[in-house]
């Protein structure tokens, strides 16, 4: 055992010079090595974790934590408690016992990967490669598709804006409202087109009817406005 106890019988010690060698499972320790505790000099030591009160002359006793850690609570030289773990102890008195570091294991930092193709496997070539406004390289042809998207979505929506009478017709049960087959929705009395708004069940859109304004779905509108396309 690493820790030392002391008899339960109650023990005064008068004299001067009194060290406590003996602990109770028989081992001797007049013949130990004892060296001070650095930022703990009210205590005394040995290699095995043995501890002693340099002015009582009493051997601490070791005490175990819930967490089954075996530890010793001294007194540091400003006169606070603290619990320390024996090793820990062994190591200020003793640091020549003190095993070395462990290294550690240095990994070499990963560098940029050099990428040959792009997301839909275009290939990077000095012909399909141009930097963007953030001074990144992307592909040519993705850049492209993405205009000519943006060029079509722009395009449908200025027909919207200005399309004949005959393409709008009444929203069905929102008489303020009309859309188109193709599910724009606008204001009727200002011809405003209306923004939908997106999330995880759809497209809606925010119709007024009478003092409530309502979320109404776009596959709801197209179908109740426009029933015969669905048929078709």
């Amino acid at each position: 055992m690493r820790y030392s106890t002391q008899s339960k019988a109650p023990v005064s010690h008068t004299h001067v010079g009194f060290k406590e060698t003996l602990t109770l499972d028989g081992r001797d320790l007049s013949k130990e090595e004892f060296r001070i505790i650095p930022g703990f000099e009210k205590y005394e030591m040995t290699k095995d974790g043995d501890i002693r009160n340099i002015r009582s002359g009493k051997l601490m006793i070791e005490k175990e934590s819930k967490e089954g850690v075996w530890h010793y609570c001294l007194y540091r030289n400003d006169g606070v408690s603290t619990n320390r773990v024996w090793e820990r102890l062994m190591w200020l008195a003793y640091p020549e016992l003190k095993p070395p570091p462990k290294e550690k294991l240095v990994v070499p930092p990963k560098g940029p990967v050099e990428r040959t193709r792009c997301r839909r496997n275009h290939e990077y070539t000095e012909e399909n490669t141009r930097l963007n406004k953030r001074g990144y390289r992307e592909c040519r042809t993705c850049a492209n598709d993405r205009a000519k998207r943006k060029r079509v979505r722009d395009s449908e929506r200025d027909d919207a804006q200005h399309v004949g009478y005959k393409a709008w017709r009444v929203v069905y049960d929102y008489p303020l409202y009309e859309a188109t087959t193709k599910g724009y929705v606008r204001e009727i009395h200002s011809g405003r087109l209306l923004e939908p708004v997106h999330n995880r069940f759809g497209l809606f859109y925010h119709l007024r009817k009478g003092a409530r304004v309502n979320a109404v779905k776009r596959t709801e509108i197209l179908a109740t406005t426009f029933p015969e396309v669905k048929a078709a």
